[in-house]
């Protein structure tokens, strides 16, 4: 007697994970994580993505010449009829010219002494660490009303591929390096918020 026995285990890491249980996973919100999913630095809920996330390091402090560097928590790039700038907010593979002007101008005061004081700030969204900004200066702030426009360089960028892209050689592109990709927790009470 010949007997063939044929079988298939799932394999685990491509499982698809509810919101919930993603969000559960990666301690954040259920709002936080689909912001990441529609920002694409989620790319899926799938167990291995969400264990690859939740393994990453979590940054609990950023300084810059010993100034605590904020965090802005962006919003998803939505267009923007400002003549200035066709986005605001942010997407995975926006164009870099896009990218910085969605995120360097038009907010409000709450957090400038900060940013200003730390000469830049990280961008997060769905708890990922996507951008650094940096080269603030405050003679080339530029106050609109309540508004600011930081004037900043893009020091460097998460891409689709989970690559960083560094888009100056400035002193915030070492930051940049080190940061994007990292994840960071908490938040709430405005856009910029310390770490």
């Amino acid at each position: 007697m010949n007997l063939v026995i044929e079988s298939h285990a799932p394999d685990a890491s491509s499982t698809e994970l509810s919101v919930t249980r993603a969000a559960a996973i990666l301690d954040v919100s259920a709002p936080v994580l689909r912001k990441g999913l529609n920002g694409g630095t989620i790319p899926d809920l799938s167990m291995g993505t969400i264990a690859d996330l939740a393994g990453r390091h979590i940054l609990t402090k950023v300084e810059m010449d010993g100034n605590a560097v904020p965090v802005l928590r962006a919003g998803l790039a939505r267009q923007h009829p400002d003549e200035e700038r066709r986005f605001s907010g942010w997407m995975i593979d926006q164009p870099i010219a896009d990218t910085t002007v969605a995120l360097d101008r038009w907010w409000t005061a709450p957090g400038r002494d900060l940013i200003i004081a730390a000469g830049g700030f990280v961008v997060a969204m769905g708890s990922v660490v996507c951008a650094v900004l940096g080269d603030i200066d405050e003679s080339r702030l530029v106050e609109r009303g309540d508004r600011i426009n930081y004037n900043a360089t893009l020091a460097g960028v998460l891409r689709s591929d989970s690559q960083v892209e560094i888009t100056g050689a400035n002193p915030w592109a070492g930051l940049a390096r080190r940061v994007i990709g990292s994840r960071v927790l908490g938040g709430g009470g405005g856009n910029f918020t310390r770490v």
